[in-house]
């Protein structure tokens, strides 16, 4: 997970883009329903958690606002 936290967060802004924020809600599942407690704490750590990576994409990415019909909140 460090590995893909770095290189997202060289990836330049505009290529953070709502198909990362997909990709990203689709390791946080898998890793949700993992009993590998330490893969959960890296994604968390470096990626999801990870300054670098949020802060220089654009606002809608940010507010996850591309994700909204994607989400169910059951």
């Amino acid at each position: 997970m460090v590995i893909i936290g770095v290189l997202l967060a060289k990836a330049k802004p505009h290529l953070i883009d709502v198909n990362v924020l997909m990709a990203v809600q689709l390791l946080v599942e898998m890793a949700r329903d993992t009993s590998n407690a330490m893969l959960r704490q890296a994604l968390f750590q470096h990626v999801l958690f990870n300054f670098k990576i949020w802060s220089q994409s654009q606002f809608h990415i940010r507010i996850g606002e591309d994700l909204k019909p994607f989400i169910s909140f059951a």
